[in-house]
């Protein structure tokens, strides 16, 4: 029995001794795929239909099935498929190390204004080009994999996010920022931070602490730490003084404020993302004025 979607269409198809089952669709959270849901009365039904046949039936629907795995996917025909792959691929003469080398040290542009665009693969091409700096060409699978996505109606949007974020881990990867850099050189002793990485419902919510924040602490600037995607939320808020991209290394409240020789960088991280089981951070350096009331808001 095969829930007749996606990759479980093919092992439905005609000759394949299946038995279909029948399925509703949801939306995955956030990435919006298409994903299957199988029916538990269709489920039920089939196992009935199983169960009312007679032994010379099983027995023929599983000779049916067997030779169907052994047409299509034995060693015999798997095997023959990359041997033809091989054997007819021009050879090449690869210097991996410094192909590697040198597309750690090409920096992305996760930002990068991608136009609309009216064709599909002009429009991949330039994701390719603009955003990951790379010159891709349409025999490439990664773009033939983007136009089958297009062609399944996948939203352009959709596809643009993952290229930027590709784009803002490679370079987090290969171009780590210092926290230092993002900050000013005139306000040091009078930082603090409101971390919230994702998503951009949590980062909207948290603008309504932001006047409470500066009230309690007016001769502090507010930086917020977020993901870039997130920043346009943040945009022209009265009370932030400076909106940052969030990194790992925002996870740590001690290493933020400051611990042993090390000196840290704001006199007090709110880091409700975070809970105190993982971190502790509700040690703000003894400078922080929330009463225990308001603990729970952070």
């Amino acid at each position: 029995m095969v829930t007749d979607y996606s990759c479980g269409e093919e092992s439905c198809e005609k000759g394949s001794g299946s038995i279909p089952l029948e399925w509703s669709e949801y939306r995955e959270h956030q990435t919006e795929f298409k994903k299957a849901s199988t029916y538990p009365h269709s489920i039920a039904k089939e196992i009935n239909t199983v169960y009312d046949m007679n032994l010379s039936q099983r027995n023929e629907k599983g000779k049916i099935g067997r030779q169907w795995v052994l047409d299509n996917f034995s060693v015999n025909v798997i095997g023959k498929f990359f041997e033809d792959f091989i054997d007819n691929t021009e050879a090449k003469r690869w210097d991996f190390e410094k192909e590697d080398d040198s597309t750690e040290k090409k920096r992305n542009y996760p930002d990068a204004f991608i136009p609309n665009i009216e064709s599909n693969s002009d429009w991949v091409l330039t994701l390719y080009k603009d955003i990951l700096a790379m010159e891709n060409h349409t025999n490439d699978e990664g773009y033939k994999t983007w136009m089958t996505s297009l062609e399944n109606k996948v939203p352009r949007k959709q596809i643009e996010d993952y290229f930027r974020k590709v784009a803002r881990e490679h370079n987090q990867k290969h171009f780590p920022v210092k926290i230092e850099d993002l900050l000013d050189k005139d306000d040091e002793g009078k930082r603090m931070v409101y971390v919230m990485p994702e998503s951009a419902v949590d980062v909207f919510l948290s603008t309504a602490l932001f006047k409470s924040i500066k009230e309690k602490y007016p001769e502090y600037n507010l930086y917020v730490a977020t993901k870039p995607e997130n920043f346009h939320i943040i945009d022209g808020n009265e009370y932030v003084h400076k909106t940052i991209a969030y990194s790992p290394q925002f996870d740590n409240t001690l290493y933020l404020e400051g611990i042993g020789d090390h000196k840290g960088y704001f006199e007090i991280a709110l880091t409700p993302h975070l809970t105190t089981q993982r971190v502790s951070n509700y040690i703000h350096n003894g400078k922080d004025n929330i009463n225990k009331e308001e603990l729970c808001t952070f």
